[in-house]
């Protein structure tokens, strides 16, 4: 009877998430022992498509946000705006819901399952904030010249 005063060990419930590659995104859950994955091609112009498609990965599995155990970002390097918005997302997600926070460099031949063998090997360690690396430096271009209408005011 011992036993009914613990309290239930939790399952590992770690969400892995991939915007390193040209334009798609990948997702990964690792739920106790066995890995999910998810690919979605994604439009990085419209910042919001990624929480959208992280939504749907997660409903089809059942999941919410507040049930994850932990969290993995790959940090890259990658496209500016992928890896910018992935990296900030995860490191919201893991002040806002104080969950552990993991990142992972882009080497080699990675492949995104290949986190999930890392993590049970305990070769991943924790980390308090992700900074992004990126393919290159960002391509910051000169404001467009402002229109002038013929009466004078600026547009």
């Amino acid at each position: 009877m011992a036993n009914e005063n613990r309290p239930k060990k939790r399952s590992n419930k770690i969400l892995i998430i991939d915007a390193t590659g040209q334009d798609k995104v990948e997702f990964g859950l690792i739920l106790g022992q066995r890995y999910y994955a998810f690919k979605s091609a994604t439009d990085y112009q419209n910042r919001d498509e990624l929480l959208v498609t992280l939504k749907r990965f997660l409903h089809r599995k059942n999941i919410k946000l507040r049930d994850l155990t932990g969290l993995v970002v790959v940090k890259g390097p990658g496209p500016f705006t992928a890896v910018r918005v992935s990296v900030a997302i995860a490191n919201a997600l893991h002040f806002s819901l104080q969950m552990p926070l993991y990142a992972v460099a882009k080497t080699g031949d990675f492949m995104i399952k290949n986190v999930f063998d890392r993590m049970r090997l305990g070769k991943i360690s924790k980390t308090e904030f992700v900074k992004p690396i990126y393919n290159h430096p960002p391509n910051i271009t000169k404001p467009k010249k402002i229109n002038k209408m013929k009466s004078g005011a600026v547009i």
